[in-house]
């Protein structure tokens, strides 16, 4: 495991394309929800809840700093006022794991062990857990009713 140059910056519309592709692929294969969605009704349902998140939660991207175009991985988050961190999703591209991108952006977007509520379950995040982050998990619905 070693640390590699990284450069940390906001989404922007041209990785888009990305950013859905590997988030509707890897949640469709290790989510929770996926499996209660019939199969021609995944993508179409789970690309607007996507869409959503990308147009009104915070993404950052993880880039390679000479290539800033080549994206490493990606965390959408919010925060709202008198709420804990809600982390919508984070996705690191196979070649960059265990390489610290996935806790770097973290610390970028300033999630902290302790308190963090996932709003996306997946069998990563059960890692994470067992790796002594303390996530509690609330559905995206669940939260917006609240």
């Amino acid at each position: 495991m070693h640390d590699i140059p990284i450069h940390l910056r906001p989404a922007t519309p041209d990785d888009h394309a990305l950013i859905f592709r590997s988030w509707l692929k890897s949640y469709k294969v290790g989510g929770d929800w996926p499996r209660l969605t019939r199969g021609e009704d995944y993508f179409p349902r789970w690309k607007a809840v996507v869409a959503h998140l990308l147009d009104s939660a915070t993404t950052l991207v993880a880039v390679d700093p000479e290539e800033p175009d080549s994206i490493f991985g990606f965390l959408c988050f919010d925060q709202r006022a008198n709420t804990p961190p809600r982390l919508h999703y984070a996705y690191v591209l196979r070649e960059w794991r265990r390489m610290h991108v996935f806790r770097r952006l973290m610390d970028a977007a300033g999630l902290v062990r302790d308190g963090v509520v996932a709003t996306h379950w997946t069998y990563d995040l059960g890692s994470l857990r067992a790796a002594g982050w303390n996530l509690r998990y609330l559905p995206l619905g669940i939260m917006e009713a609240a």
